[in-house]
């Protein structure tokens, strides 16, 4: 007797026969596909909370259906329709080996920033300058930047190198000296950014909060906000970090004479293609900070990182990762392998808590990817390519996080990962940005 893991499987895929999973097609229309497995799939899986099994299949169905139409805008509704017939599973190549044709790839959607602000910008915890760049094309001056991480230096500087950067630690170096840098007078900036060490509260790490270390560093924040005396403090961090750094913020706002407002948004709905949610508190006067309205577009992985895109490399997948690859299809992970390879390739994490949907990952053409992690060949942070057996690249990574084609990355292919995984993406601080901008404008909404 099959387990619901198993049914539902089995139920798609040809996993025990073929080297890597296939849609099962029992009478060439797509409409089958959908209407006798995709249906019964989600069914299975609302109840047994595997929906990331169903999702990889209707990933690969998408793929496959849309990589032999070469139509990438009107693929899934035309599969939904019954429209598209595939070819019967025996005659689909293998996984590997499928390549797109016709006009695929070819329907990308412009994403154009328009310069909203003239106000000046000052940054702390630069990073990989994402933050800094979306307030750059919405119209702010970036008048300095600052960090503790040599790498961060040096790919401001490799991008930007007239702007002003302290390599230092923030709560070593003095706010005056940090304007000096700025050649600013404290009221002058109307906007300090700042995106403090996620560590102390990422879901990747101990969630130590105030115990950490690194945590030191947002606590020096207050110092920098009373001596700069900026209109607008933007302050970025992961969600789960409201419960220590919400409060905080707010004895700060109300002891400097602020106005507090938060707000968790989704990269996604901010034309950028990645699942990506992060905390944003606003402290402001004259105002209240509200949030940007989401962007009517969404972006796909493909829209932003067609084939060809990758022209700066990437890690090695360990022989952990690696040995199991070709049996994950885009939008799949370690739940989708057969039971006894799933219990070899995860081996004692399967007895660990929570959904460990980040094992054995890969990303789906026409899905966004999901958050971007620092460590994408790691066996529970991967993030394969939704085709080639390799982890994202560079440039995929640039590209998924909204910055330019042409952002220069002075860096060692880990360090690069690191750096660019952490950033915040481009085209949500833009809007984030504009926001702002209307705000100090006086106008109680963003455009």
């Amino acid at each position: 007797m099959w387990g619901h893991e198993d049914l539902m499987i089995k139920g798609a895929m040809y996993l025990e026969r073929l080297p890597s999973p296939h849609i099962i097609n029992t009478s060439g229309s797509c409409i089958d596909v959908y209407e006798c497995m995709i249906g019964f799939l989600y069914a299975l899986s609302a109840r047994y909370g595997l929906l990331d099994v169903a999702r990889a299949v209707l990933s690969y169905a998408v793929d496959s259906a849309t990589m032999y139409t070469g139509v990438y805008d009107d693929a899934l509704l035309e599969v939904l329709r019954g429209d598209v017939p595939l070819p019967r599973v025996d005659e689909l190549p293998k996984w590997g080996s499928i390549r797109p044709r016709g006009a695929l790839f070819r329907t990308k959607k412009e994403w154009r920033p328009a310069r909203v602000a003239d106000g000046v910008a000052v940054s702390l915890f630069t990073g990989a300058y994402g933050l800094d760049l979306g307030f750059e094309l919405a119209g702010f001056h970036i008048a300095v930047g600052l960090d503790i991480s040599e790498n961060s230096m040096k790919i401001v500087k490799a991008n930007r190198p007239s702007l002003p950067f302290v390599l230092s630690d923030v709560t070593r170096f003095k706010p005056e000296d940090y304007l000096r840098e700025a050649r600013l007078k404290p009221g002058e900036a109307d906007v300090l950014i700042a995106g403090p060490p996620c560590q102390p509260f990422s879901s990747f790490g101990k969630r130590l909060g105030w115990l950490d270390a690194r945590s030191s560093a947002i606590k020096a924040l207050g110092k920098y906000i009373e001596y700069i005396k900026p209109r607008v403090v933007v302050v970025e961090e992961v969600p789960p970090a409201k419960g220590v750094l919400l409060p905080y913020l707010r004895r700060v706002a109300q002891r400097l004479g602020y106005e507090i407002s938060s707000a968790v948004l989704n990269a996604w709905h901010y034309d950028t293609a990645q699942d990506r949610r992060r905390l944003f508190v606003v402290l402001s006067k004259g105002g209240v900070w509200a949030p940007p309205q989401p962007s009517p577009r969404r972006f796909a992985f493909a829209e932003v990182a067609p084939p060809g895109s990758e022209d700066v490399g990437w890690a090695e997948l360990p022989e952990s990762v690696a040995r199991y690859a070709p049996y994950i299809p885009g939008g799949g992970s370690w739940r989708v392998l057969p039971r006894k390879l799933a219990k070899e390739a995860m081996g004692r994490a399967l007895l660990q808590r929570g959904g460990k949907t980040g094992f054995l990952r890969r990303i789906a053409w026409f899905w966004p990817a999901p958050t971007l992690v620092a460590r994408p060949t790691h066996r529970g942070t991967t993030l394969m390519h939704p085709w080639e057996d390799r982890p994202l690249g560079v440039r995929e990574y640039l590209l998924v996080q909204g910055f330019p084609r042409d952002w220069s990355v002075p860096l060692p292919i880990r360090s690069a990962y690191y750096l660019i995984g952490q950033a915040v993406p481009v085209p949500l601080a833009y809007h984030v940005a504009k926001s702002v901008a209307a705000l100090l404008n006086g106008r109680k909404k963003g455009s």
